[in-house]
Parts: C-alpha cells; sequence; structure tokens
C-alpha cells in the first residue's frame, strides 16, 4: 500500500463485521499520511446507516 501517494480517506463502521475497525486501522497505517474515521452506530453500510456522520467526514475531508 505504499505505493498510493494521493490523500486518502479510510471509512468504517464501528460495527462493521465484513470490513472491522482494526483491518480498517491496519489499512490507514499501511497507506502513508491516510486519514481513519470510524463512524459511530454504523456497520457496513456507513454511507446509509448514518448519512449525515457519513457525508460530513467525507465532505471535511475532500475540502481539507
Amino acid at each position: 500500500m505504499k505505493a498510493v501517494q494521493v490523500p486518502t480517506l479510510v471509512l468504517v463502521g464501528e460495527q462493521d463485521a465484513g470490513t472491522p475497525p482494526a483491518m480498517a486501522r491496519d489499512l490507514a497505517a499501511a497507506i502513508p499520511g491516510a486519514r481513519l474515521e470510524i463512524i459511530p452506530g454504523a456497520a457496513h453500510l456507513s454511507n446509509i446507516e448514518q448519512a449525515d456522520i457519513f457525508n460530513r467526514l467525507l465532505l471535511d475531508f475532500l475540502g481539507g
């Protein structure tokens, strides 16, 4: 993953069983400068389950 040379946001739901937060942490740690955000109260479809939080985090990342 060190070949990734672009700003990277890793979003994960805190209750995601398919891609658990521990896996997301490992992924973010493997990408230089990646930002990790864990969305409370969400599972695998965090963009639907916690849409307001997901959108705020994404827009903040894109605007930063």
